[in-house]
């Protein structure tokens, strides 16, 4: 019998997910699990997270911007 993936392991199949954008069964090879695991795994990723990234930067950029007129 397998061992549960512990929650460190789960965090980082994530965030290689989200970083690299590699393949679900890439990620499944080298960390060796099951590609419907790794599917389980990246349901909880926000779908809405480009548009959210977006918008930090740009309020990073307006942040600048203030911070240059001061």
């Amino acid at each position: 019998m397998r061992q549960p993936v512990s929650a460190g392991e789960r965090m980082m199949i994530t965030l290689r997910y989200l970083a690299s954008g590699e393949t679900q069964k890439s990620l499944a090879y080298q960390f060796s699990q099951s590609e419907p695991g790794l599917q389980h795994y990246s349901r909880g990723v926000p779908s809405n997270l480009p548009s959210a990234e977006t918008n930090l930067l740009k309020d990073a950029q307006h942040n600048r911007r203030m911070a240059t007129n001061c």
